[in-house]
């Protein structure tokens, strides 16, 4: 935590957004350039996509595959947090310990997840229209070394055809 004079400036995820360049500036060892670049970044990071700040939430069983499946699945967090724990389980690759977890998860982080959302902008998921690639709805698993891409760039481009890119081979 930032502490100054013995005083946390922050309690919650939320109060980093509401840190500004003087209060930040007058910690030690913080200087104008390094205050300045902390507000930068902070402010970079006011718009989320929906799996980005649903896996930044830290709940179990919520990573970024799960997250993205329920970003695909719900498009917002209002619908997603408007869920029972059957209607995830329903989702491919979410079981009912997963899904339980996941909404008691988005309970007890009401608190933090309404103080981000009065700093920050979710953007939905945009659903992908089926293109006539023949990676639409197939599963595609990433392993080994390749000779162009890293593993994320790889990932992104069957995701954005339409595809998914679980970690590793299930049934």
């Amino acid at each position: 935590m930032l502490f100054r004079s013995e005083q946390a400036l922050v309690k919650s995820p939320a109060d980093l957004y509401a840190l500004d360049k003087a209060t930040l500036a007058a910690l030690d060892r913080m200087g104008e350039t390094s205050a300045q670049n902390l507000v930068d970044e902070m402010n970079a990071r006011r718009t989320l996509p929906l799996p980005v700040f649903l896996t930044s939430l830290g709940i179990d069983d919520l990573g970024p595959t799960v997250a993205m499946a329920l970003a695909d699945h719900f498009h917002t967090l209002d619908a997603l947090r408007a869920q029972p724990p059957a209607t995830l389980a329903e989702i491919h690759g979410i079981g009912e310990v997963t899904a339980a977890s996941i909404v008691e998860g988005l309970k007890q982080s009401s608190t933090v997840i309404d103080g981000l959302l009065q700093h920050v902008t979710i953007v939905a998921a945009k659903k992908v229209e089926d293109t006539g690639s023949p990676l639409f709805g197939k599963s595609v698993v990433f392993t080994g070394t390749m000779a162009t891409l890293d593993r994320k760039s790889a990932q992104k481009r069957v995701q954005q055809k339409g595809g998914k890119t679980p970690s590793s081979v299930t049934a």
